[in-house]
């Protein structure tokens, strides 16, 4: 079975899958979803199979019932109505990078009560500090690559945001290592930034 996907039940737009938005900037919310599951409440990522990644595992949307109601989590406060979330003929993967871009332009217009894109992006980051961090690591003559950098002396804050800004851009996971004994009186800490990158990771070819 391919790729499917709904539509939010608040704002209408369409819920893309992780591989969707792997790499578009800001494009991350719309995969951020929030399933209503009779009293239960199941917020994680929309994976495109049916499924939402969270924090306590993968939790499989019933597809034998009423269709379910799924929306944007940045869409929750207006989430007064539980009503059915109509299918996306896209399939939560089949746009092109300006129709997402425009995707997100909306949900920036349309969801109550937020004020900056910093907000959207969640993780309390902006779009300058994501591309900054992730500058500092990717390659800068293929930045689909592979990651394998070394970053010094920096604080627990900037490796959290060089992790999440890898792992945002690229849709794949990213491992930070501590580098013991090195010989430096300058250097008071070294880590090694890895990941396999966009391309080798789910979100390439």
């Amino acid at each position: 079975m391919g790729f499917f996907s709904w539509k939010c039940a608040v704002c209408g737009l369409p819920i893309l899958n992780g591989h969707a938005v792997a790499g578009i900037l800001a494009a991350r919310p719309l995969s951020q979803v929030c399933l209503f599951a009779g009293l239960t409440r199941i917020v994680g990522t929309y994976d495109g199979y049916g499924r939402i990644e969270h924090d306590a595992g993968i939790h499989e949307i019933d597809l034998n019932g009423d269709e379910p109601c799924l929306v944007h989590q940045v869409c929750l406060s207006r989430a007064e109505q539980r009503t059915e979330s109509e299918y996306d003929p896209g399939q939560g993967f089949f746009y092109s990078d300006e129709q997402i871009r425009n995707f997100v332009k909306q949900l920036l217009e349309t969801a109550t009560g937020l004020r900056t894109r910093q907000t959207l992006l969640l993780n309390g980051y902006s779009e300058e500090q994501l591309q900054s961090a992730f500058k500092r690591v990717e390659d800068p003559d293929d930045w689909k690559g592979s990651i394998d950098a070394v970053v010094l002396n920096e604080t627990d804050e900037m490796l959290s945001c060089i992790k999440y800004a890898v792992e945002f851009y690229t849709g794949s996971k990213c491992v930070l290592t501590d580098i013991d004994g090195v010989q430096d009186e300058k250097i008071t800490r070294a880590t090694k930034v890895e990941s396999v990158g966009y391309r080798n990771g789910p979100a390439g070819p």
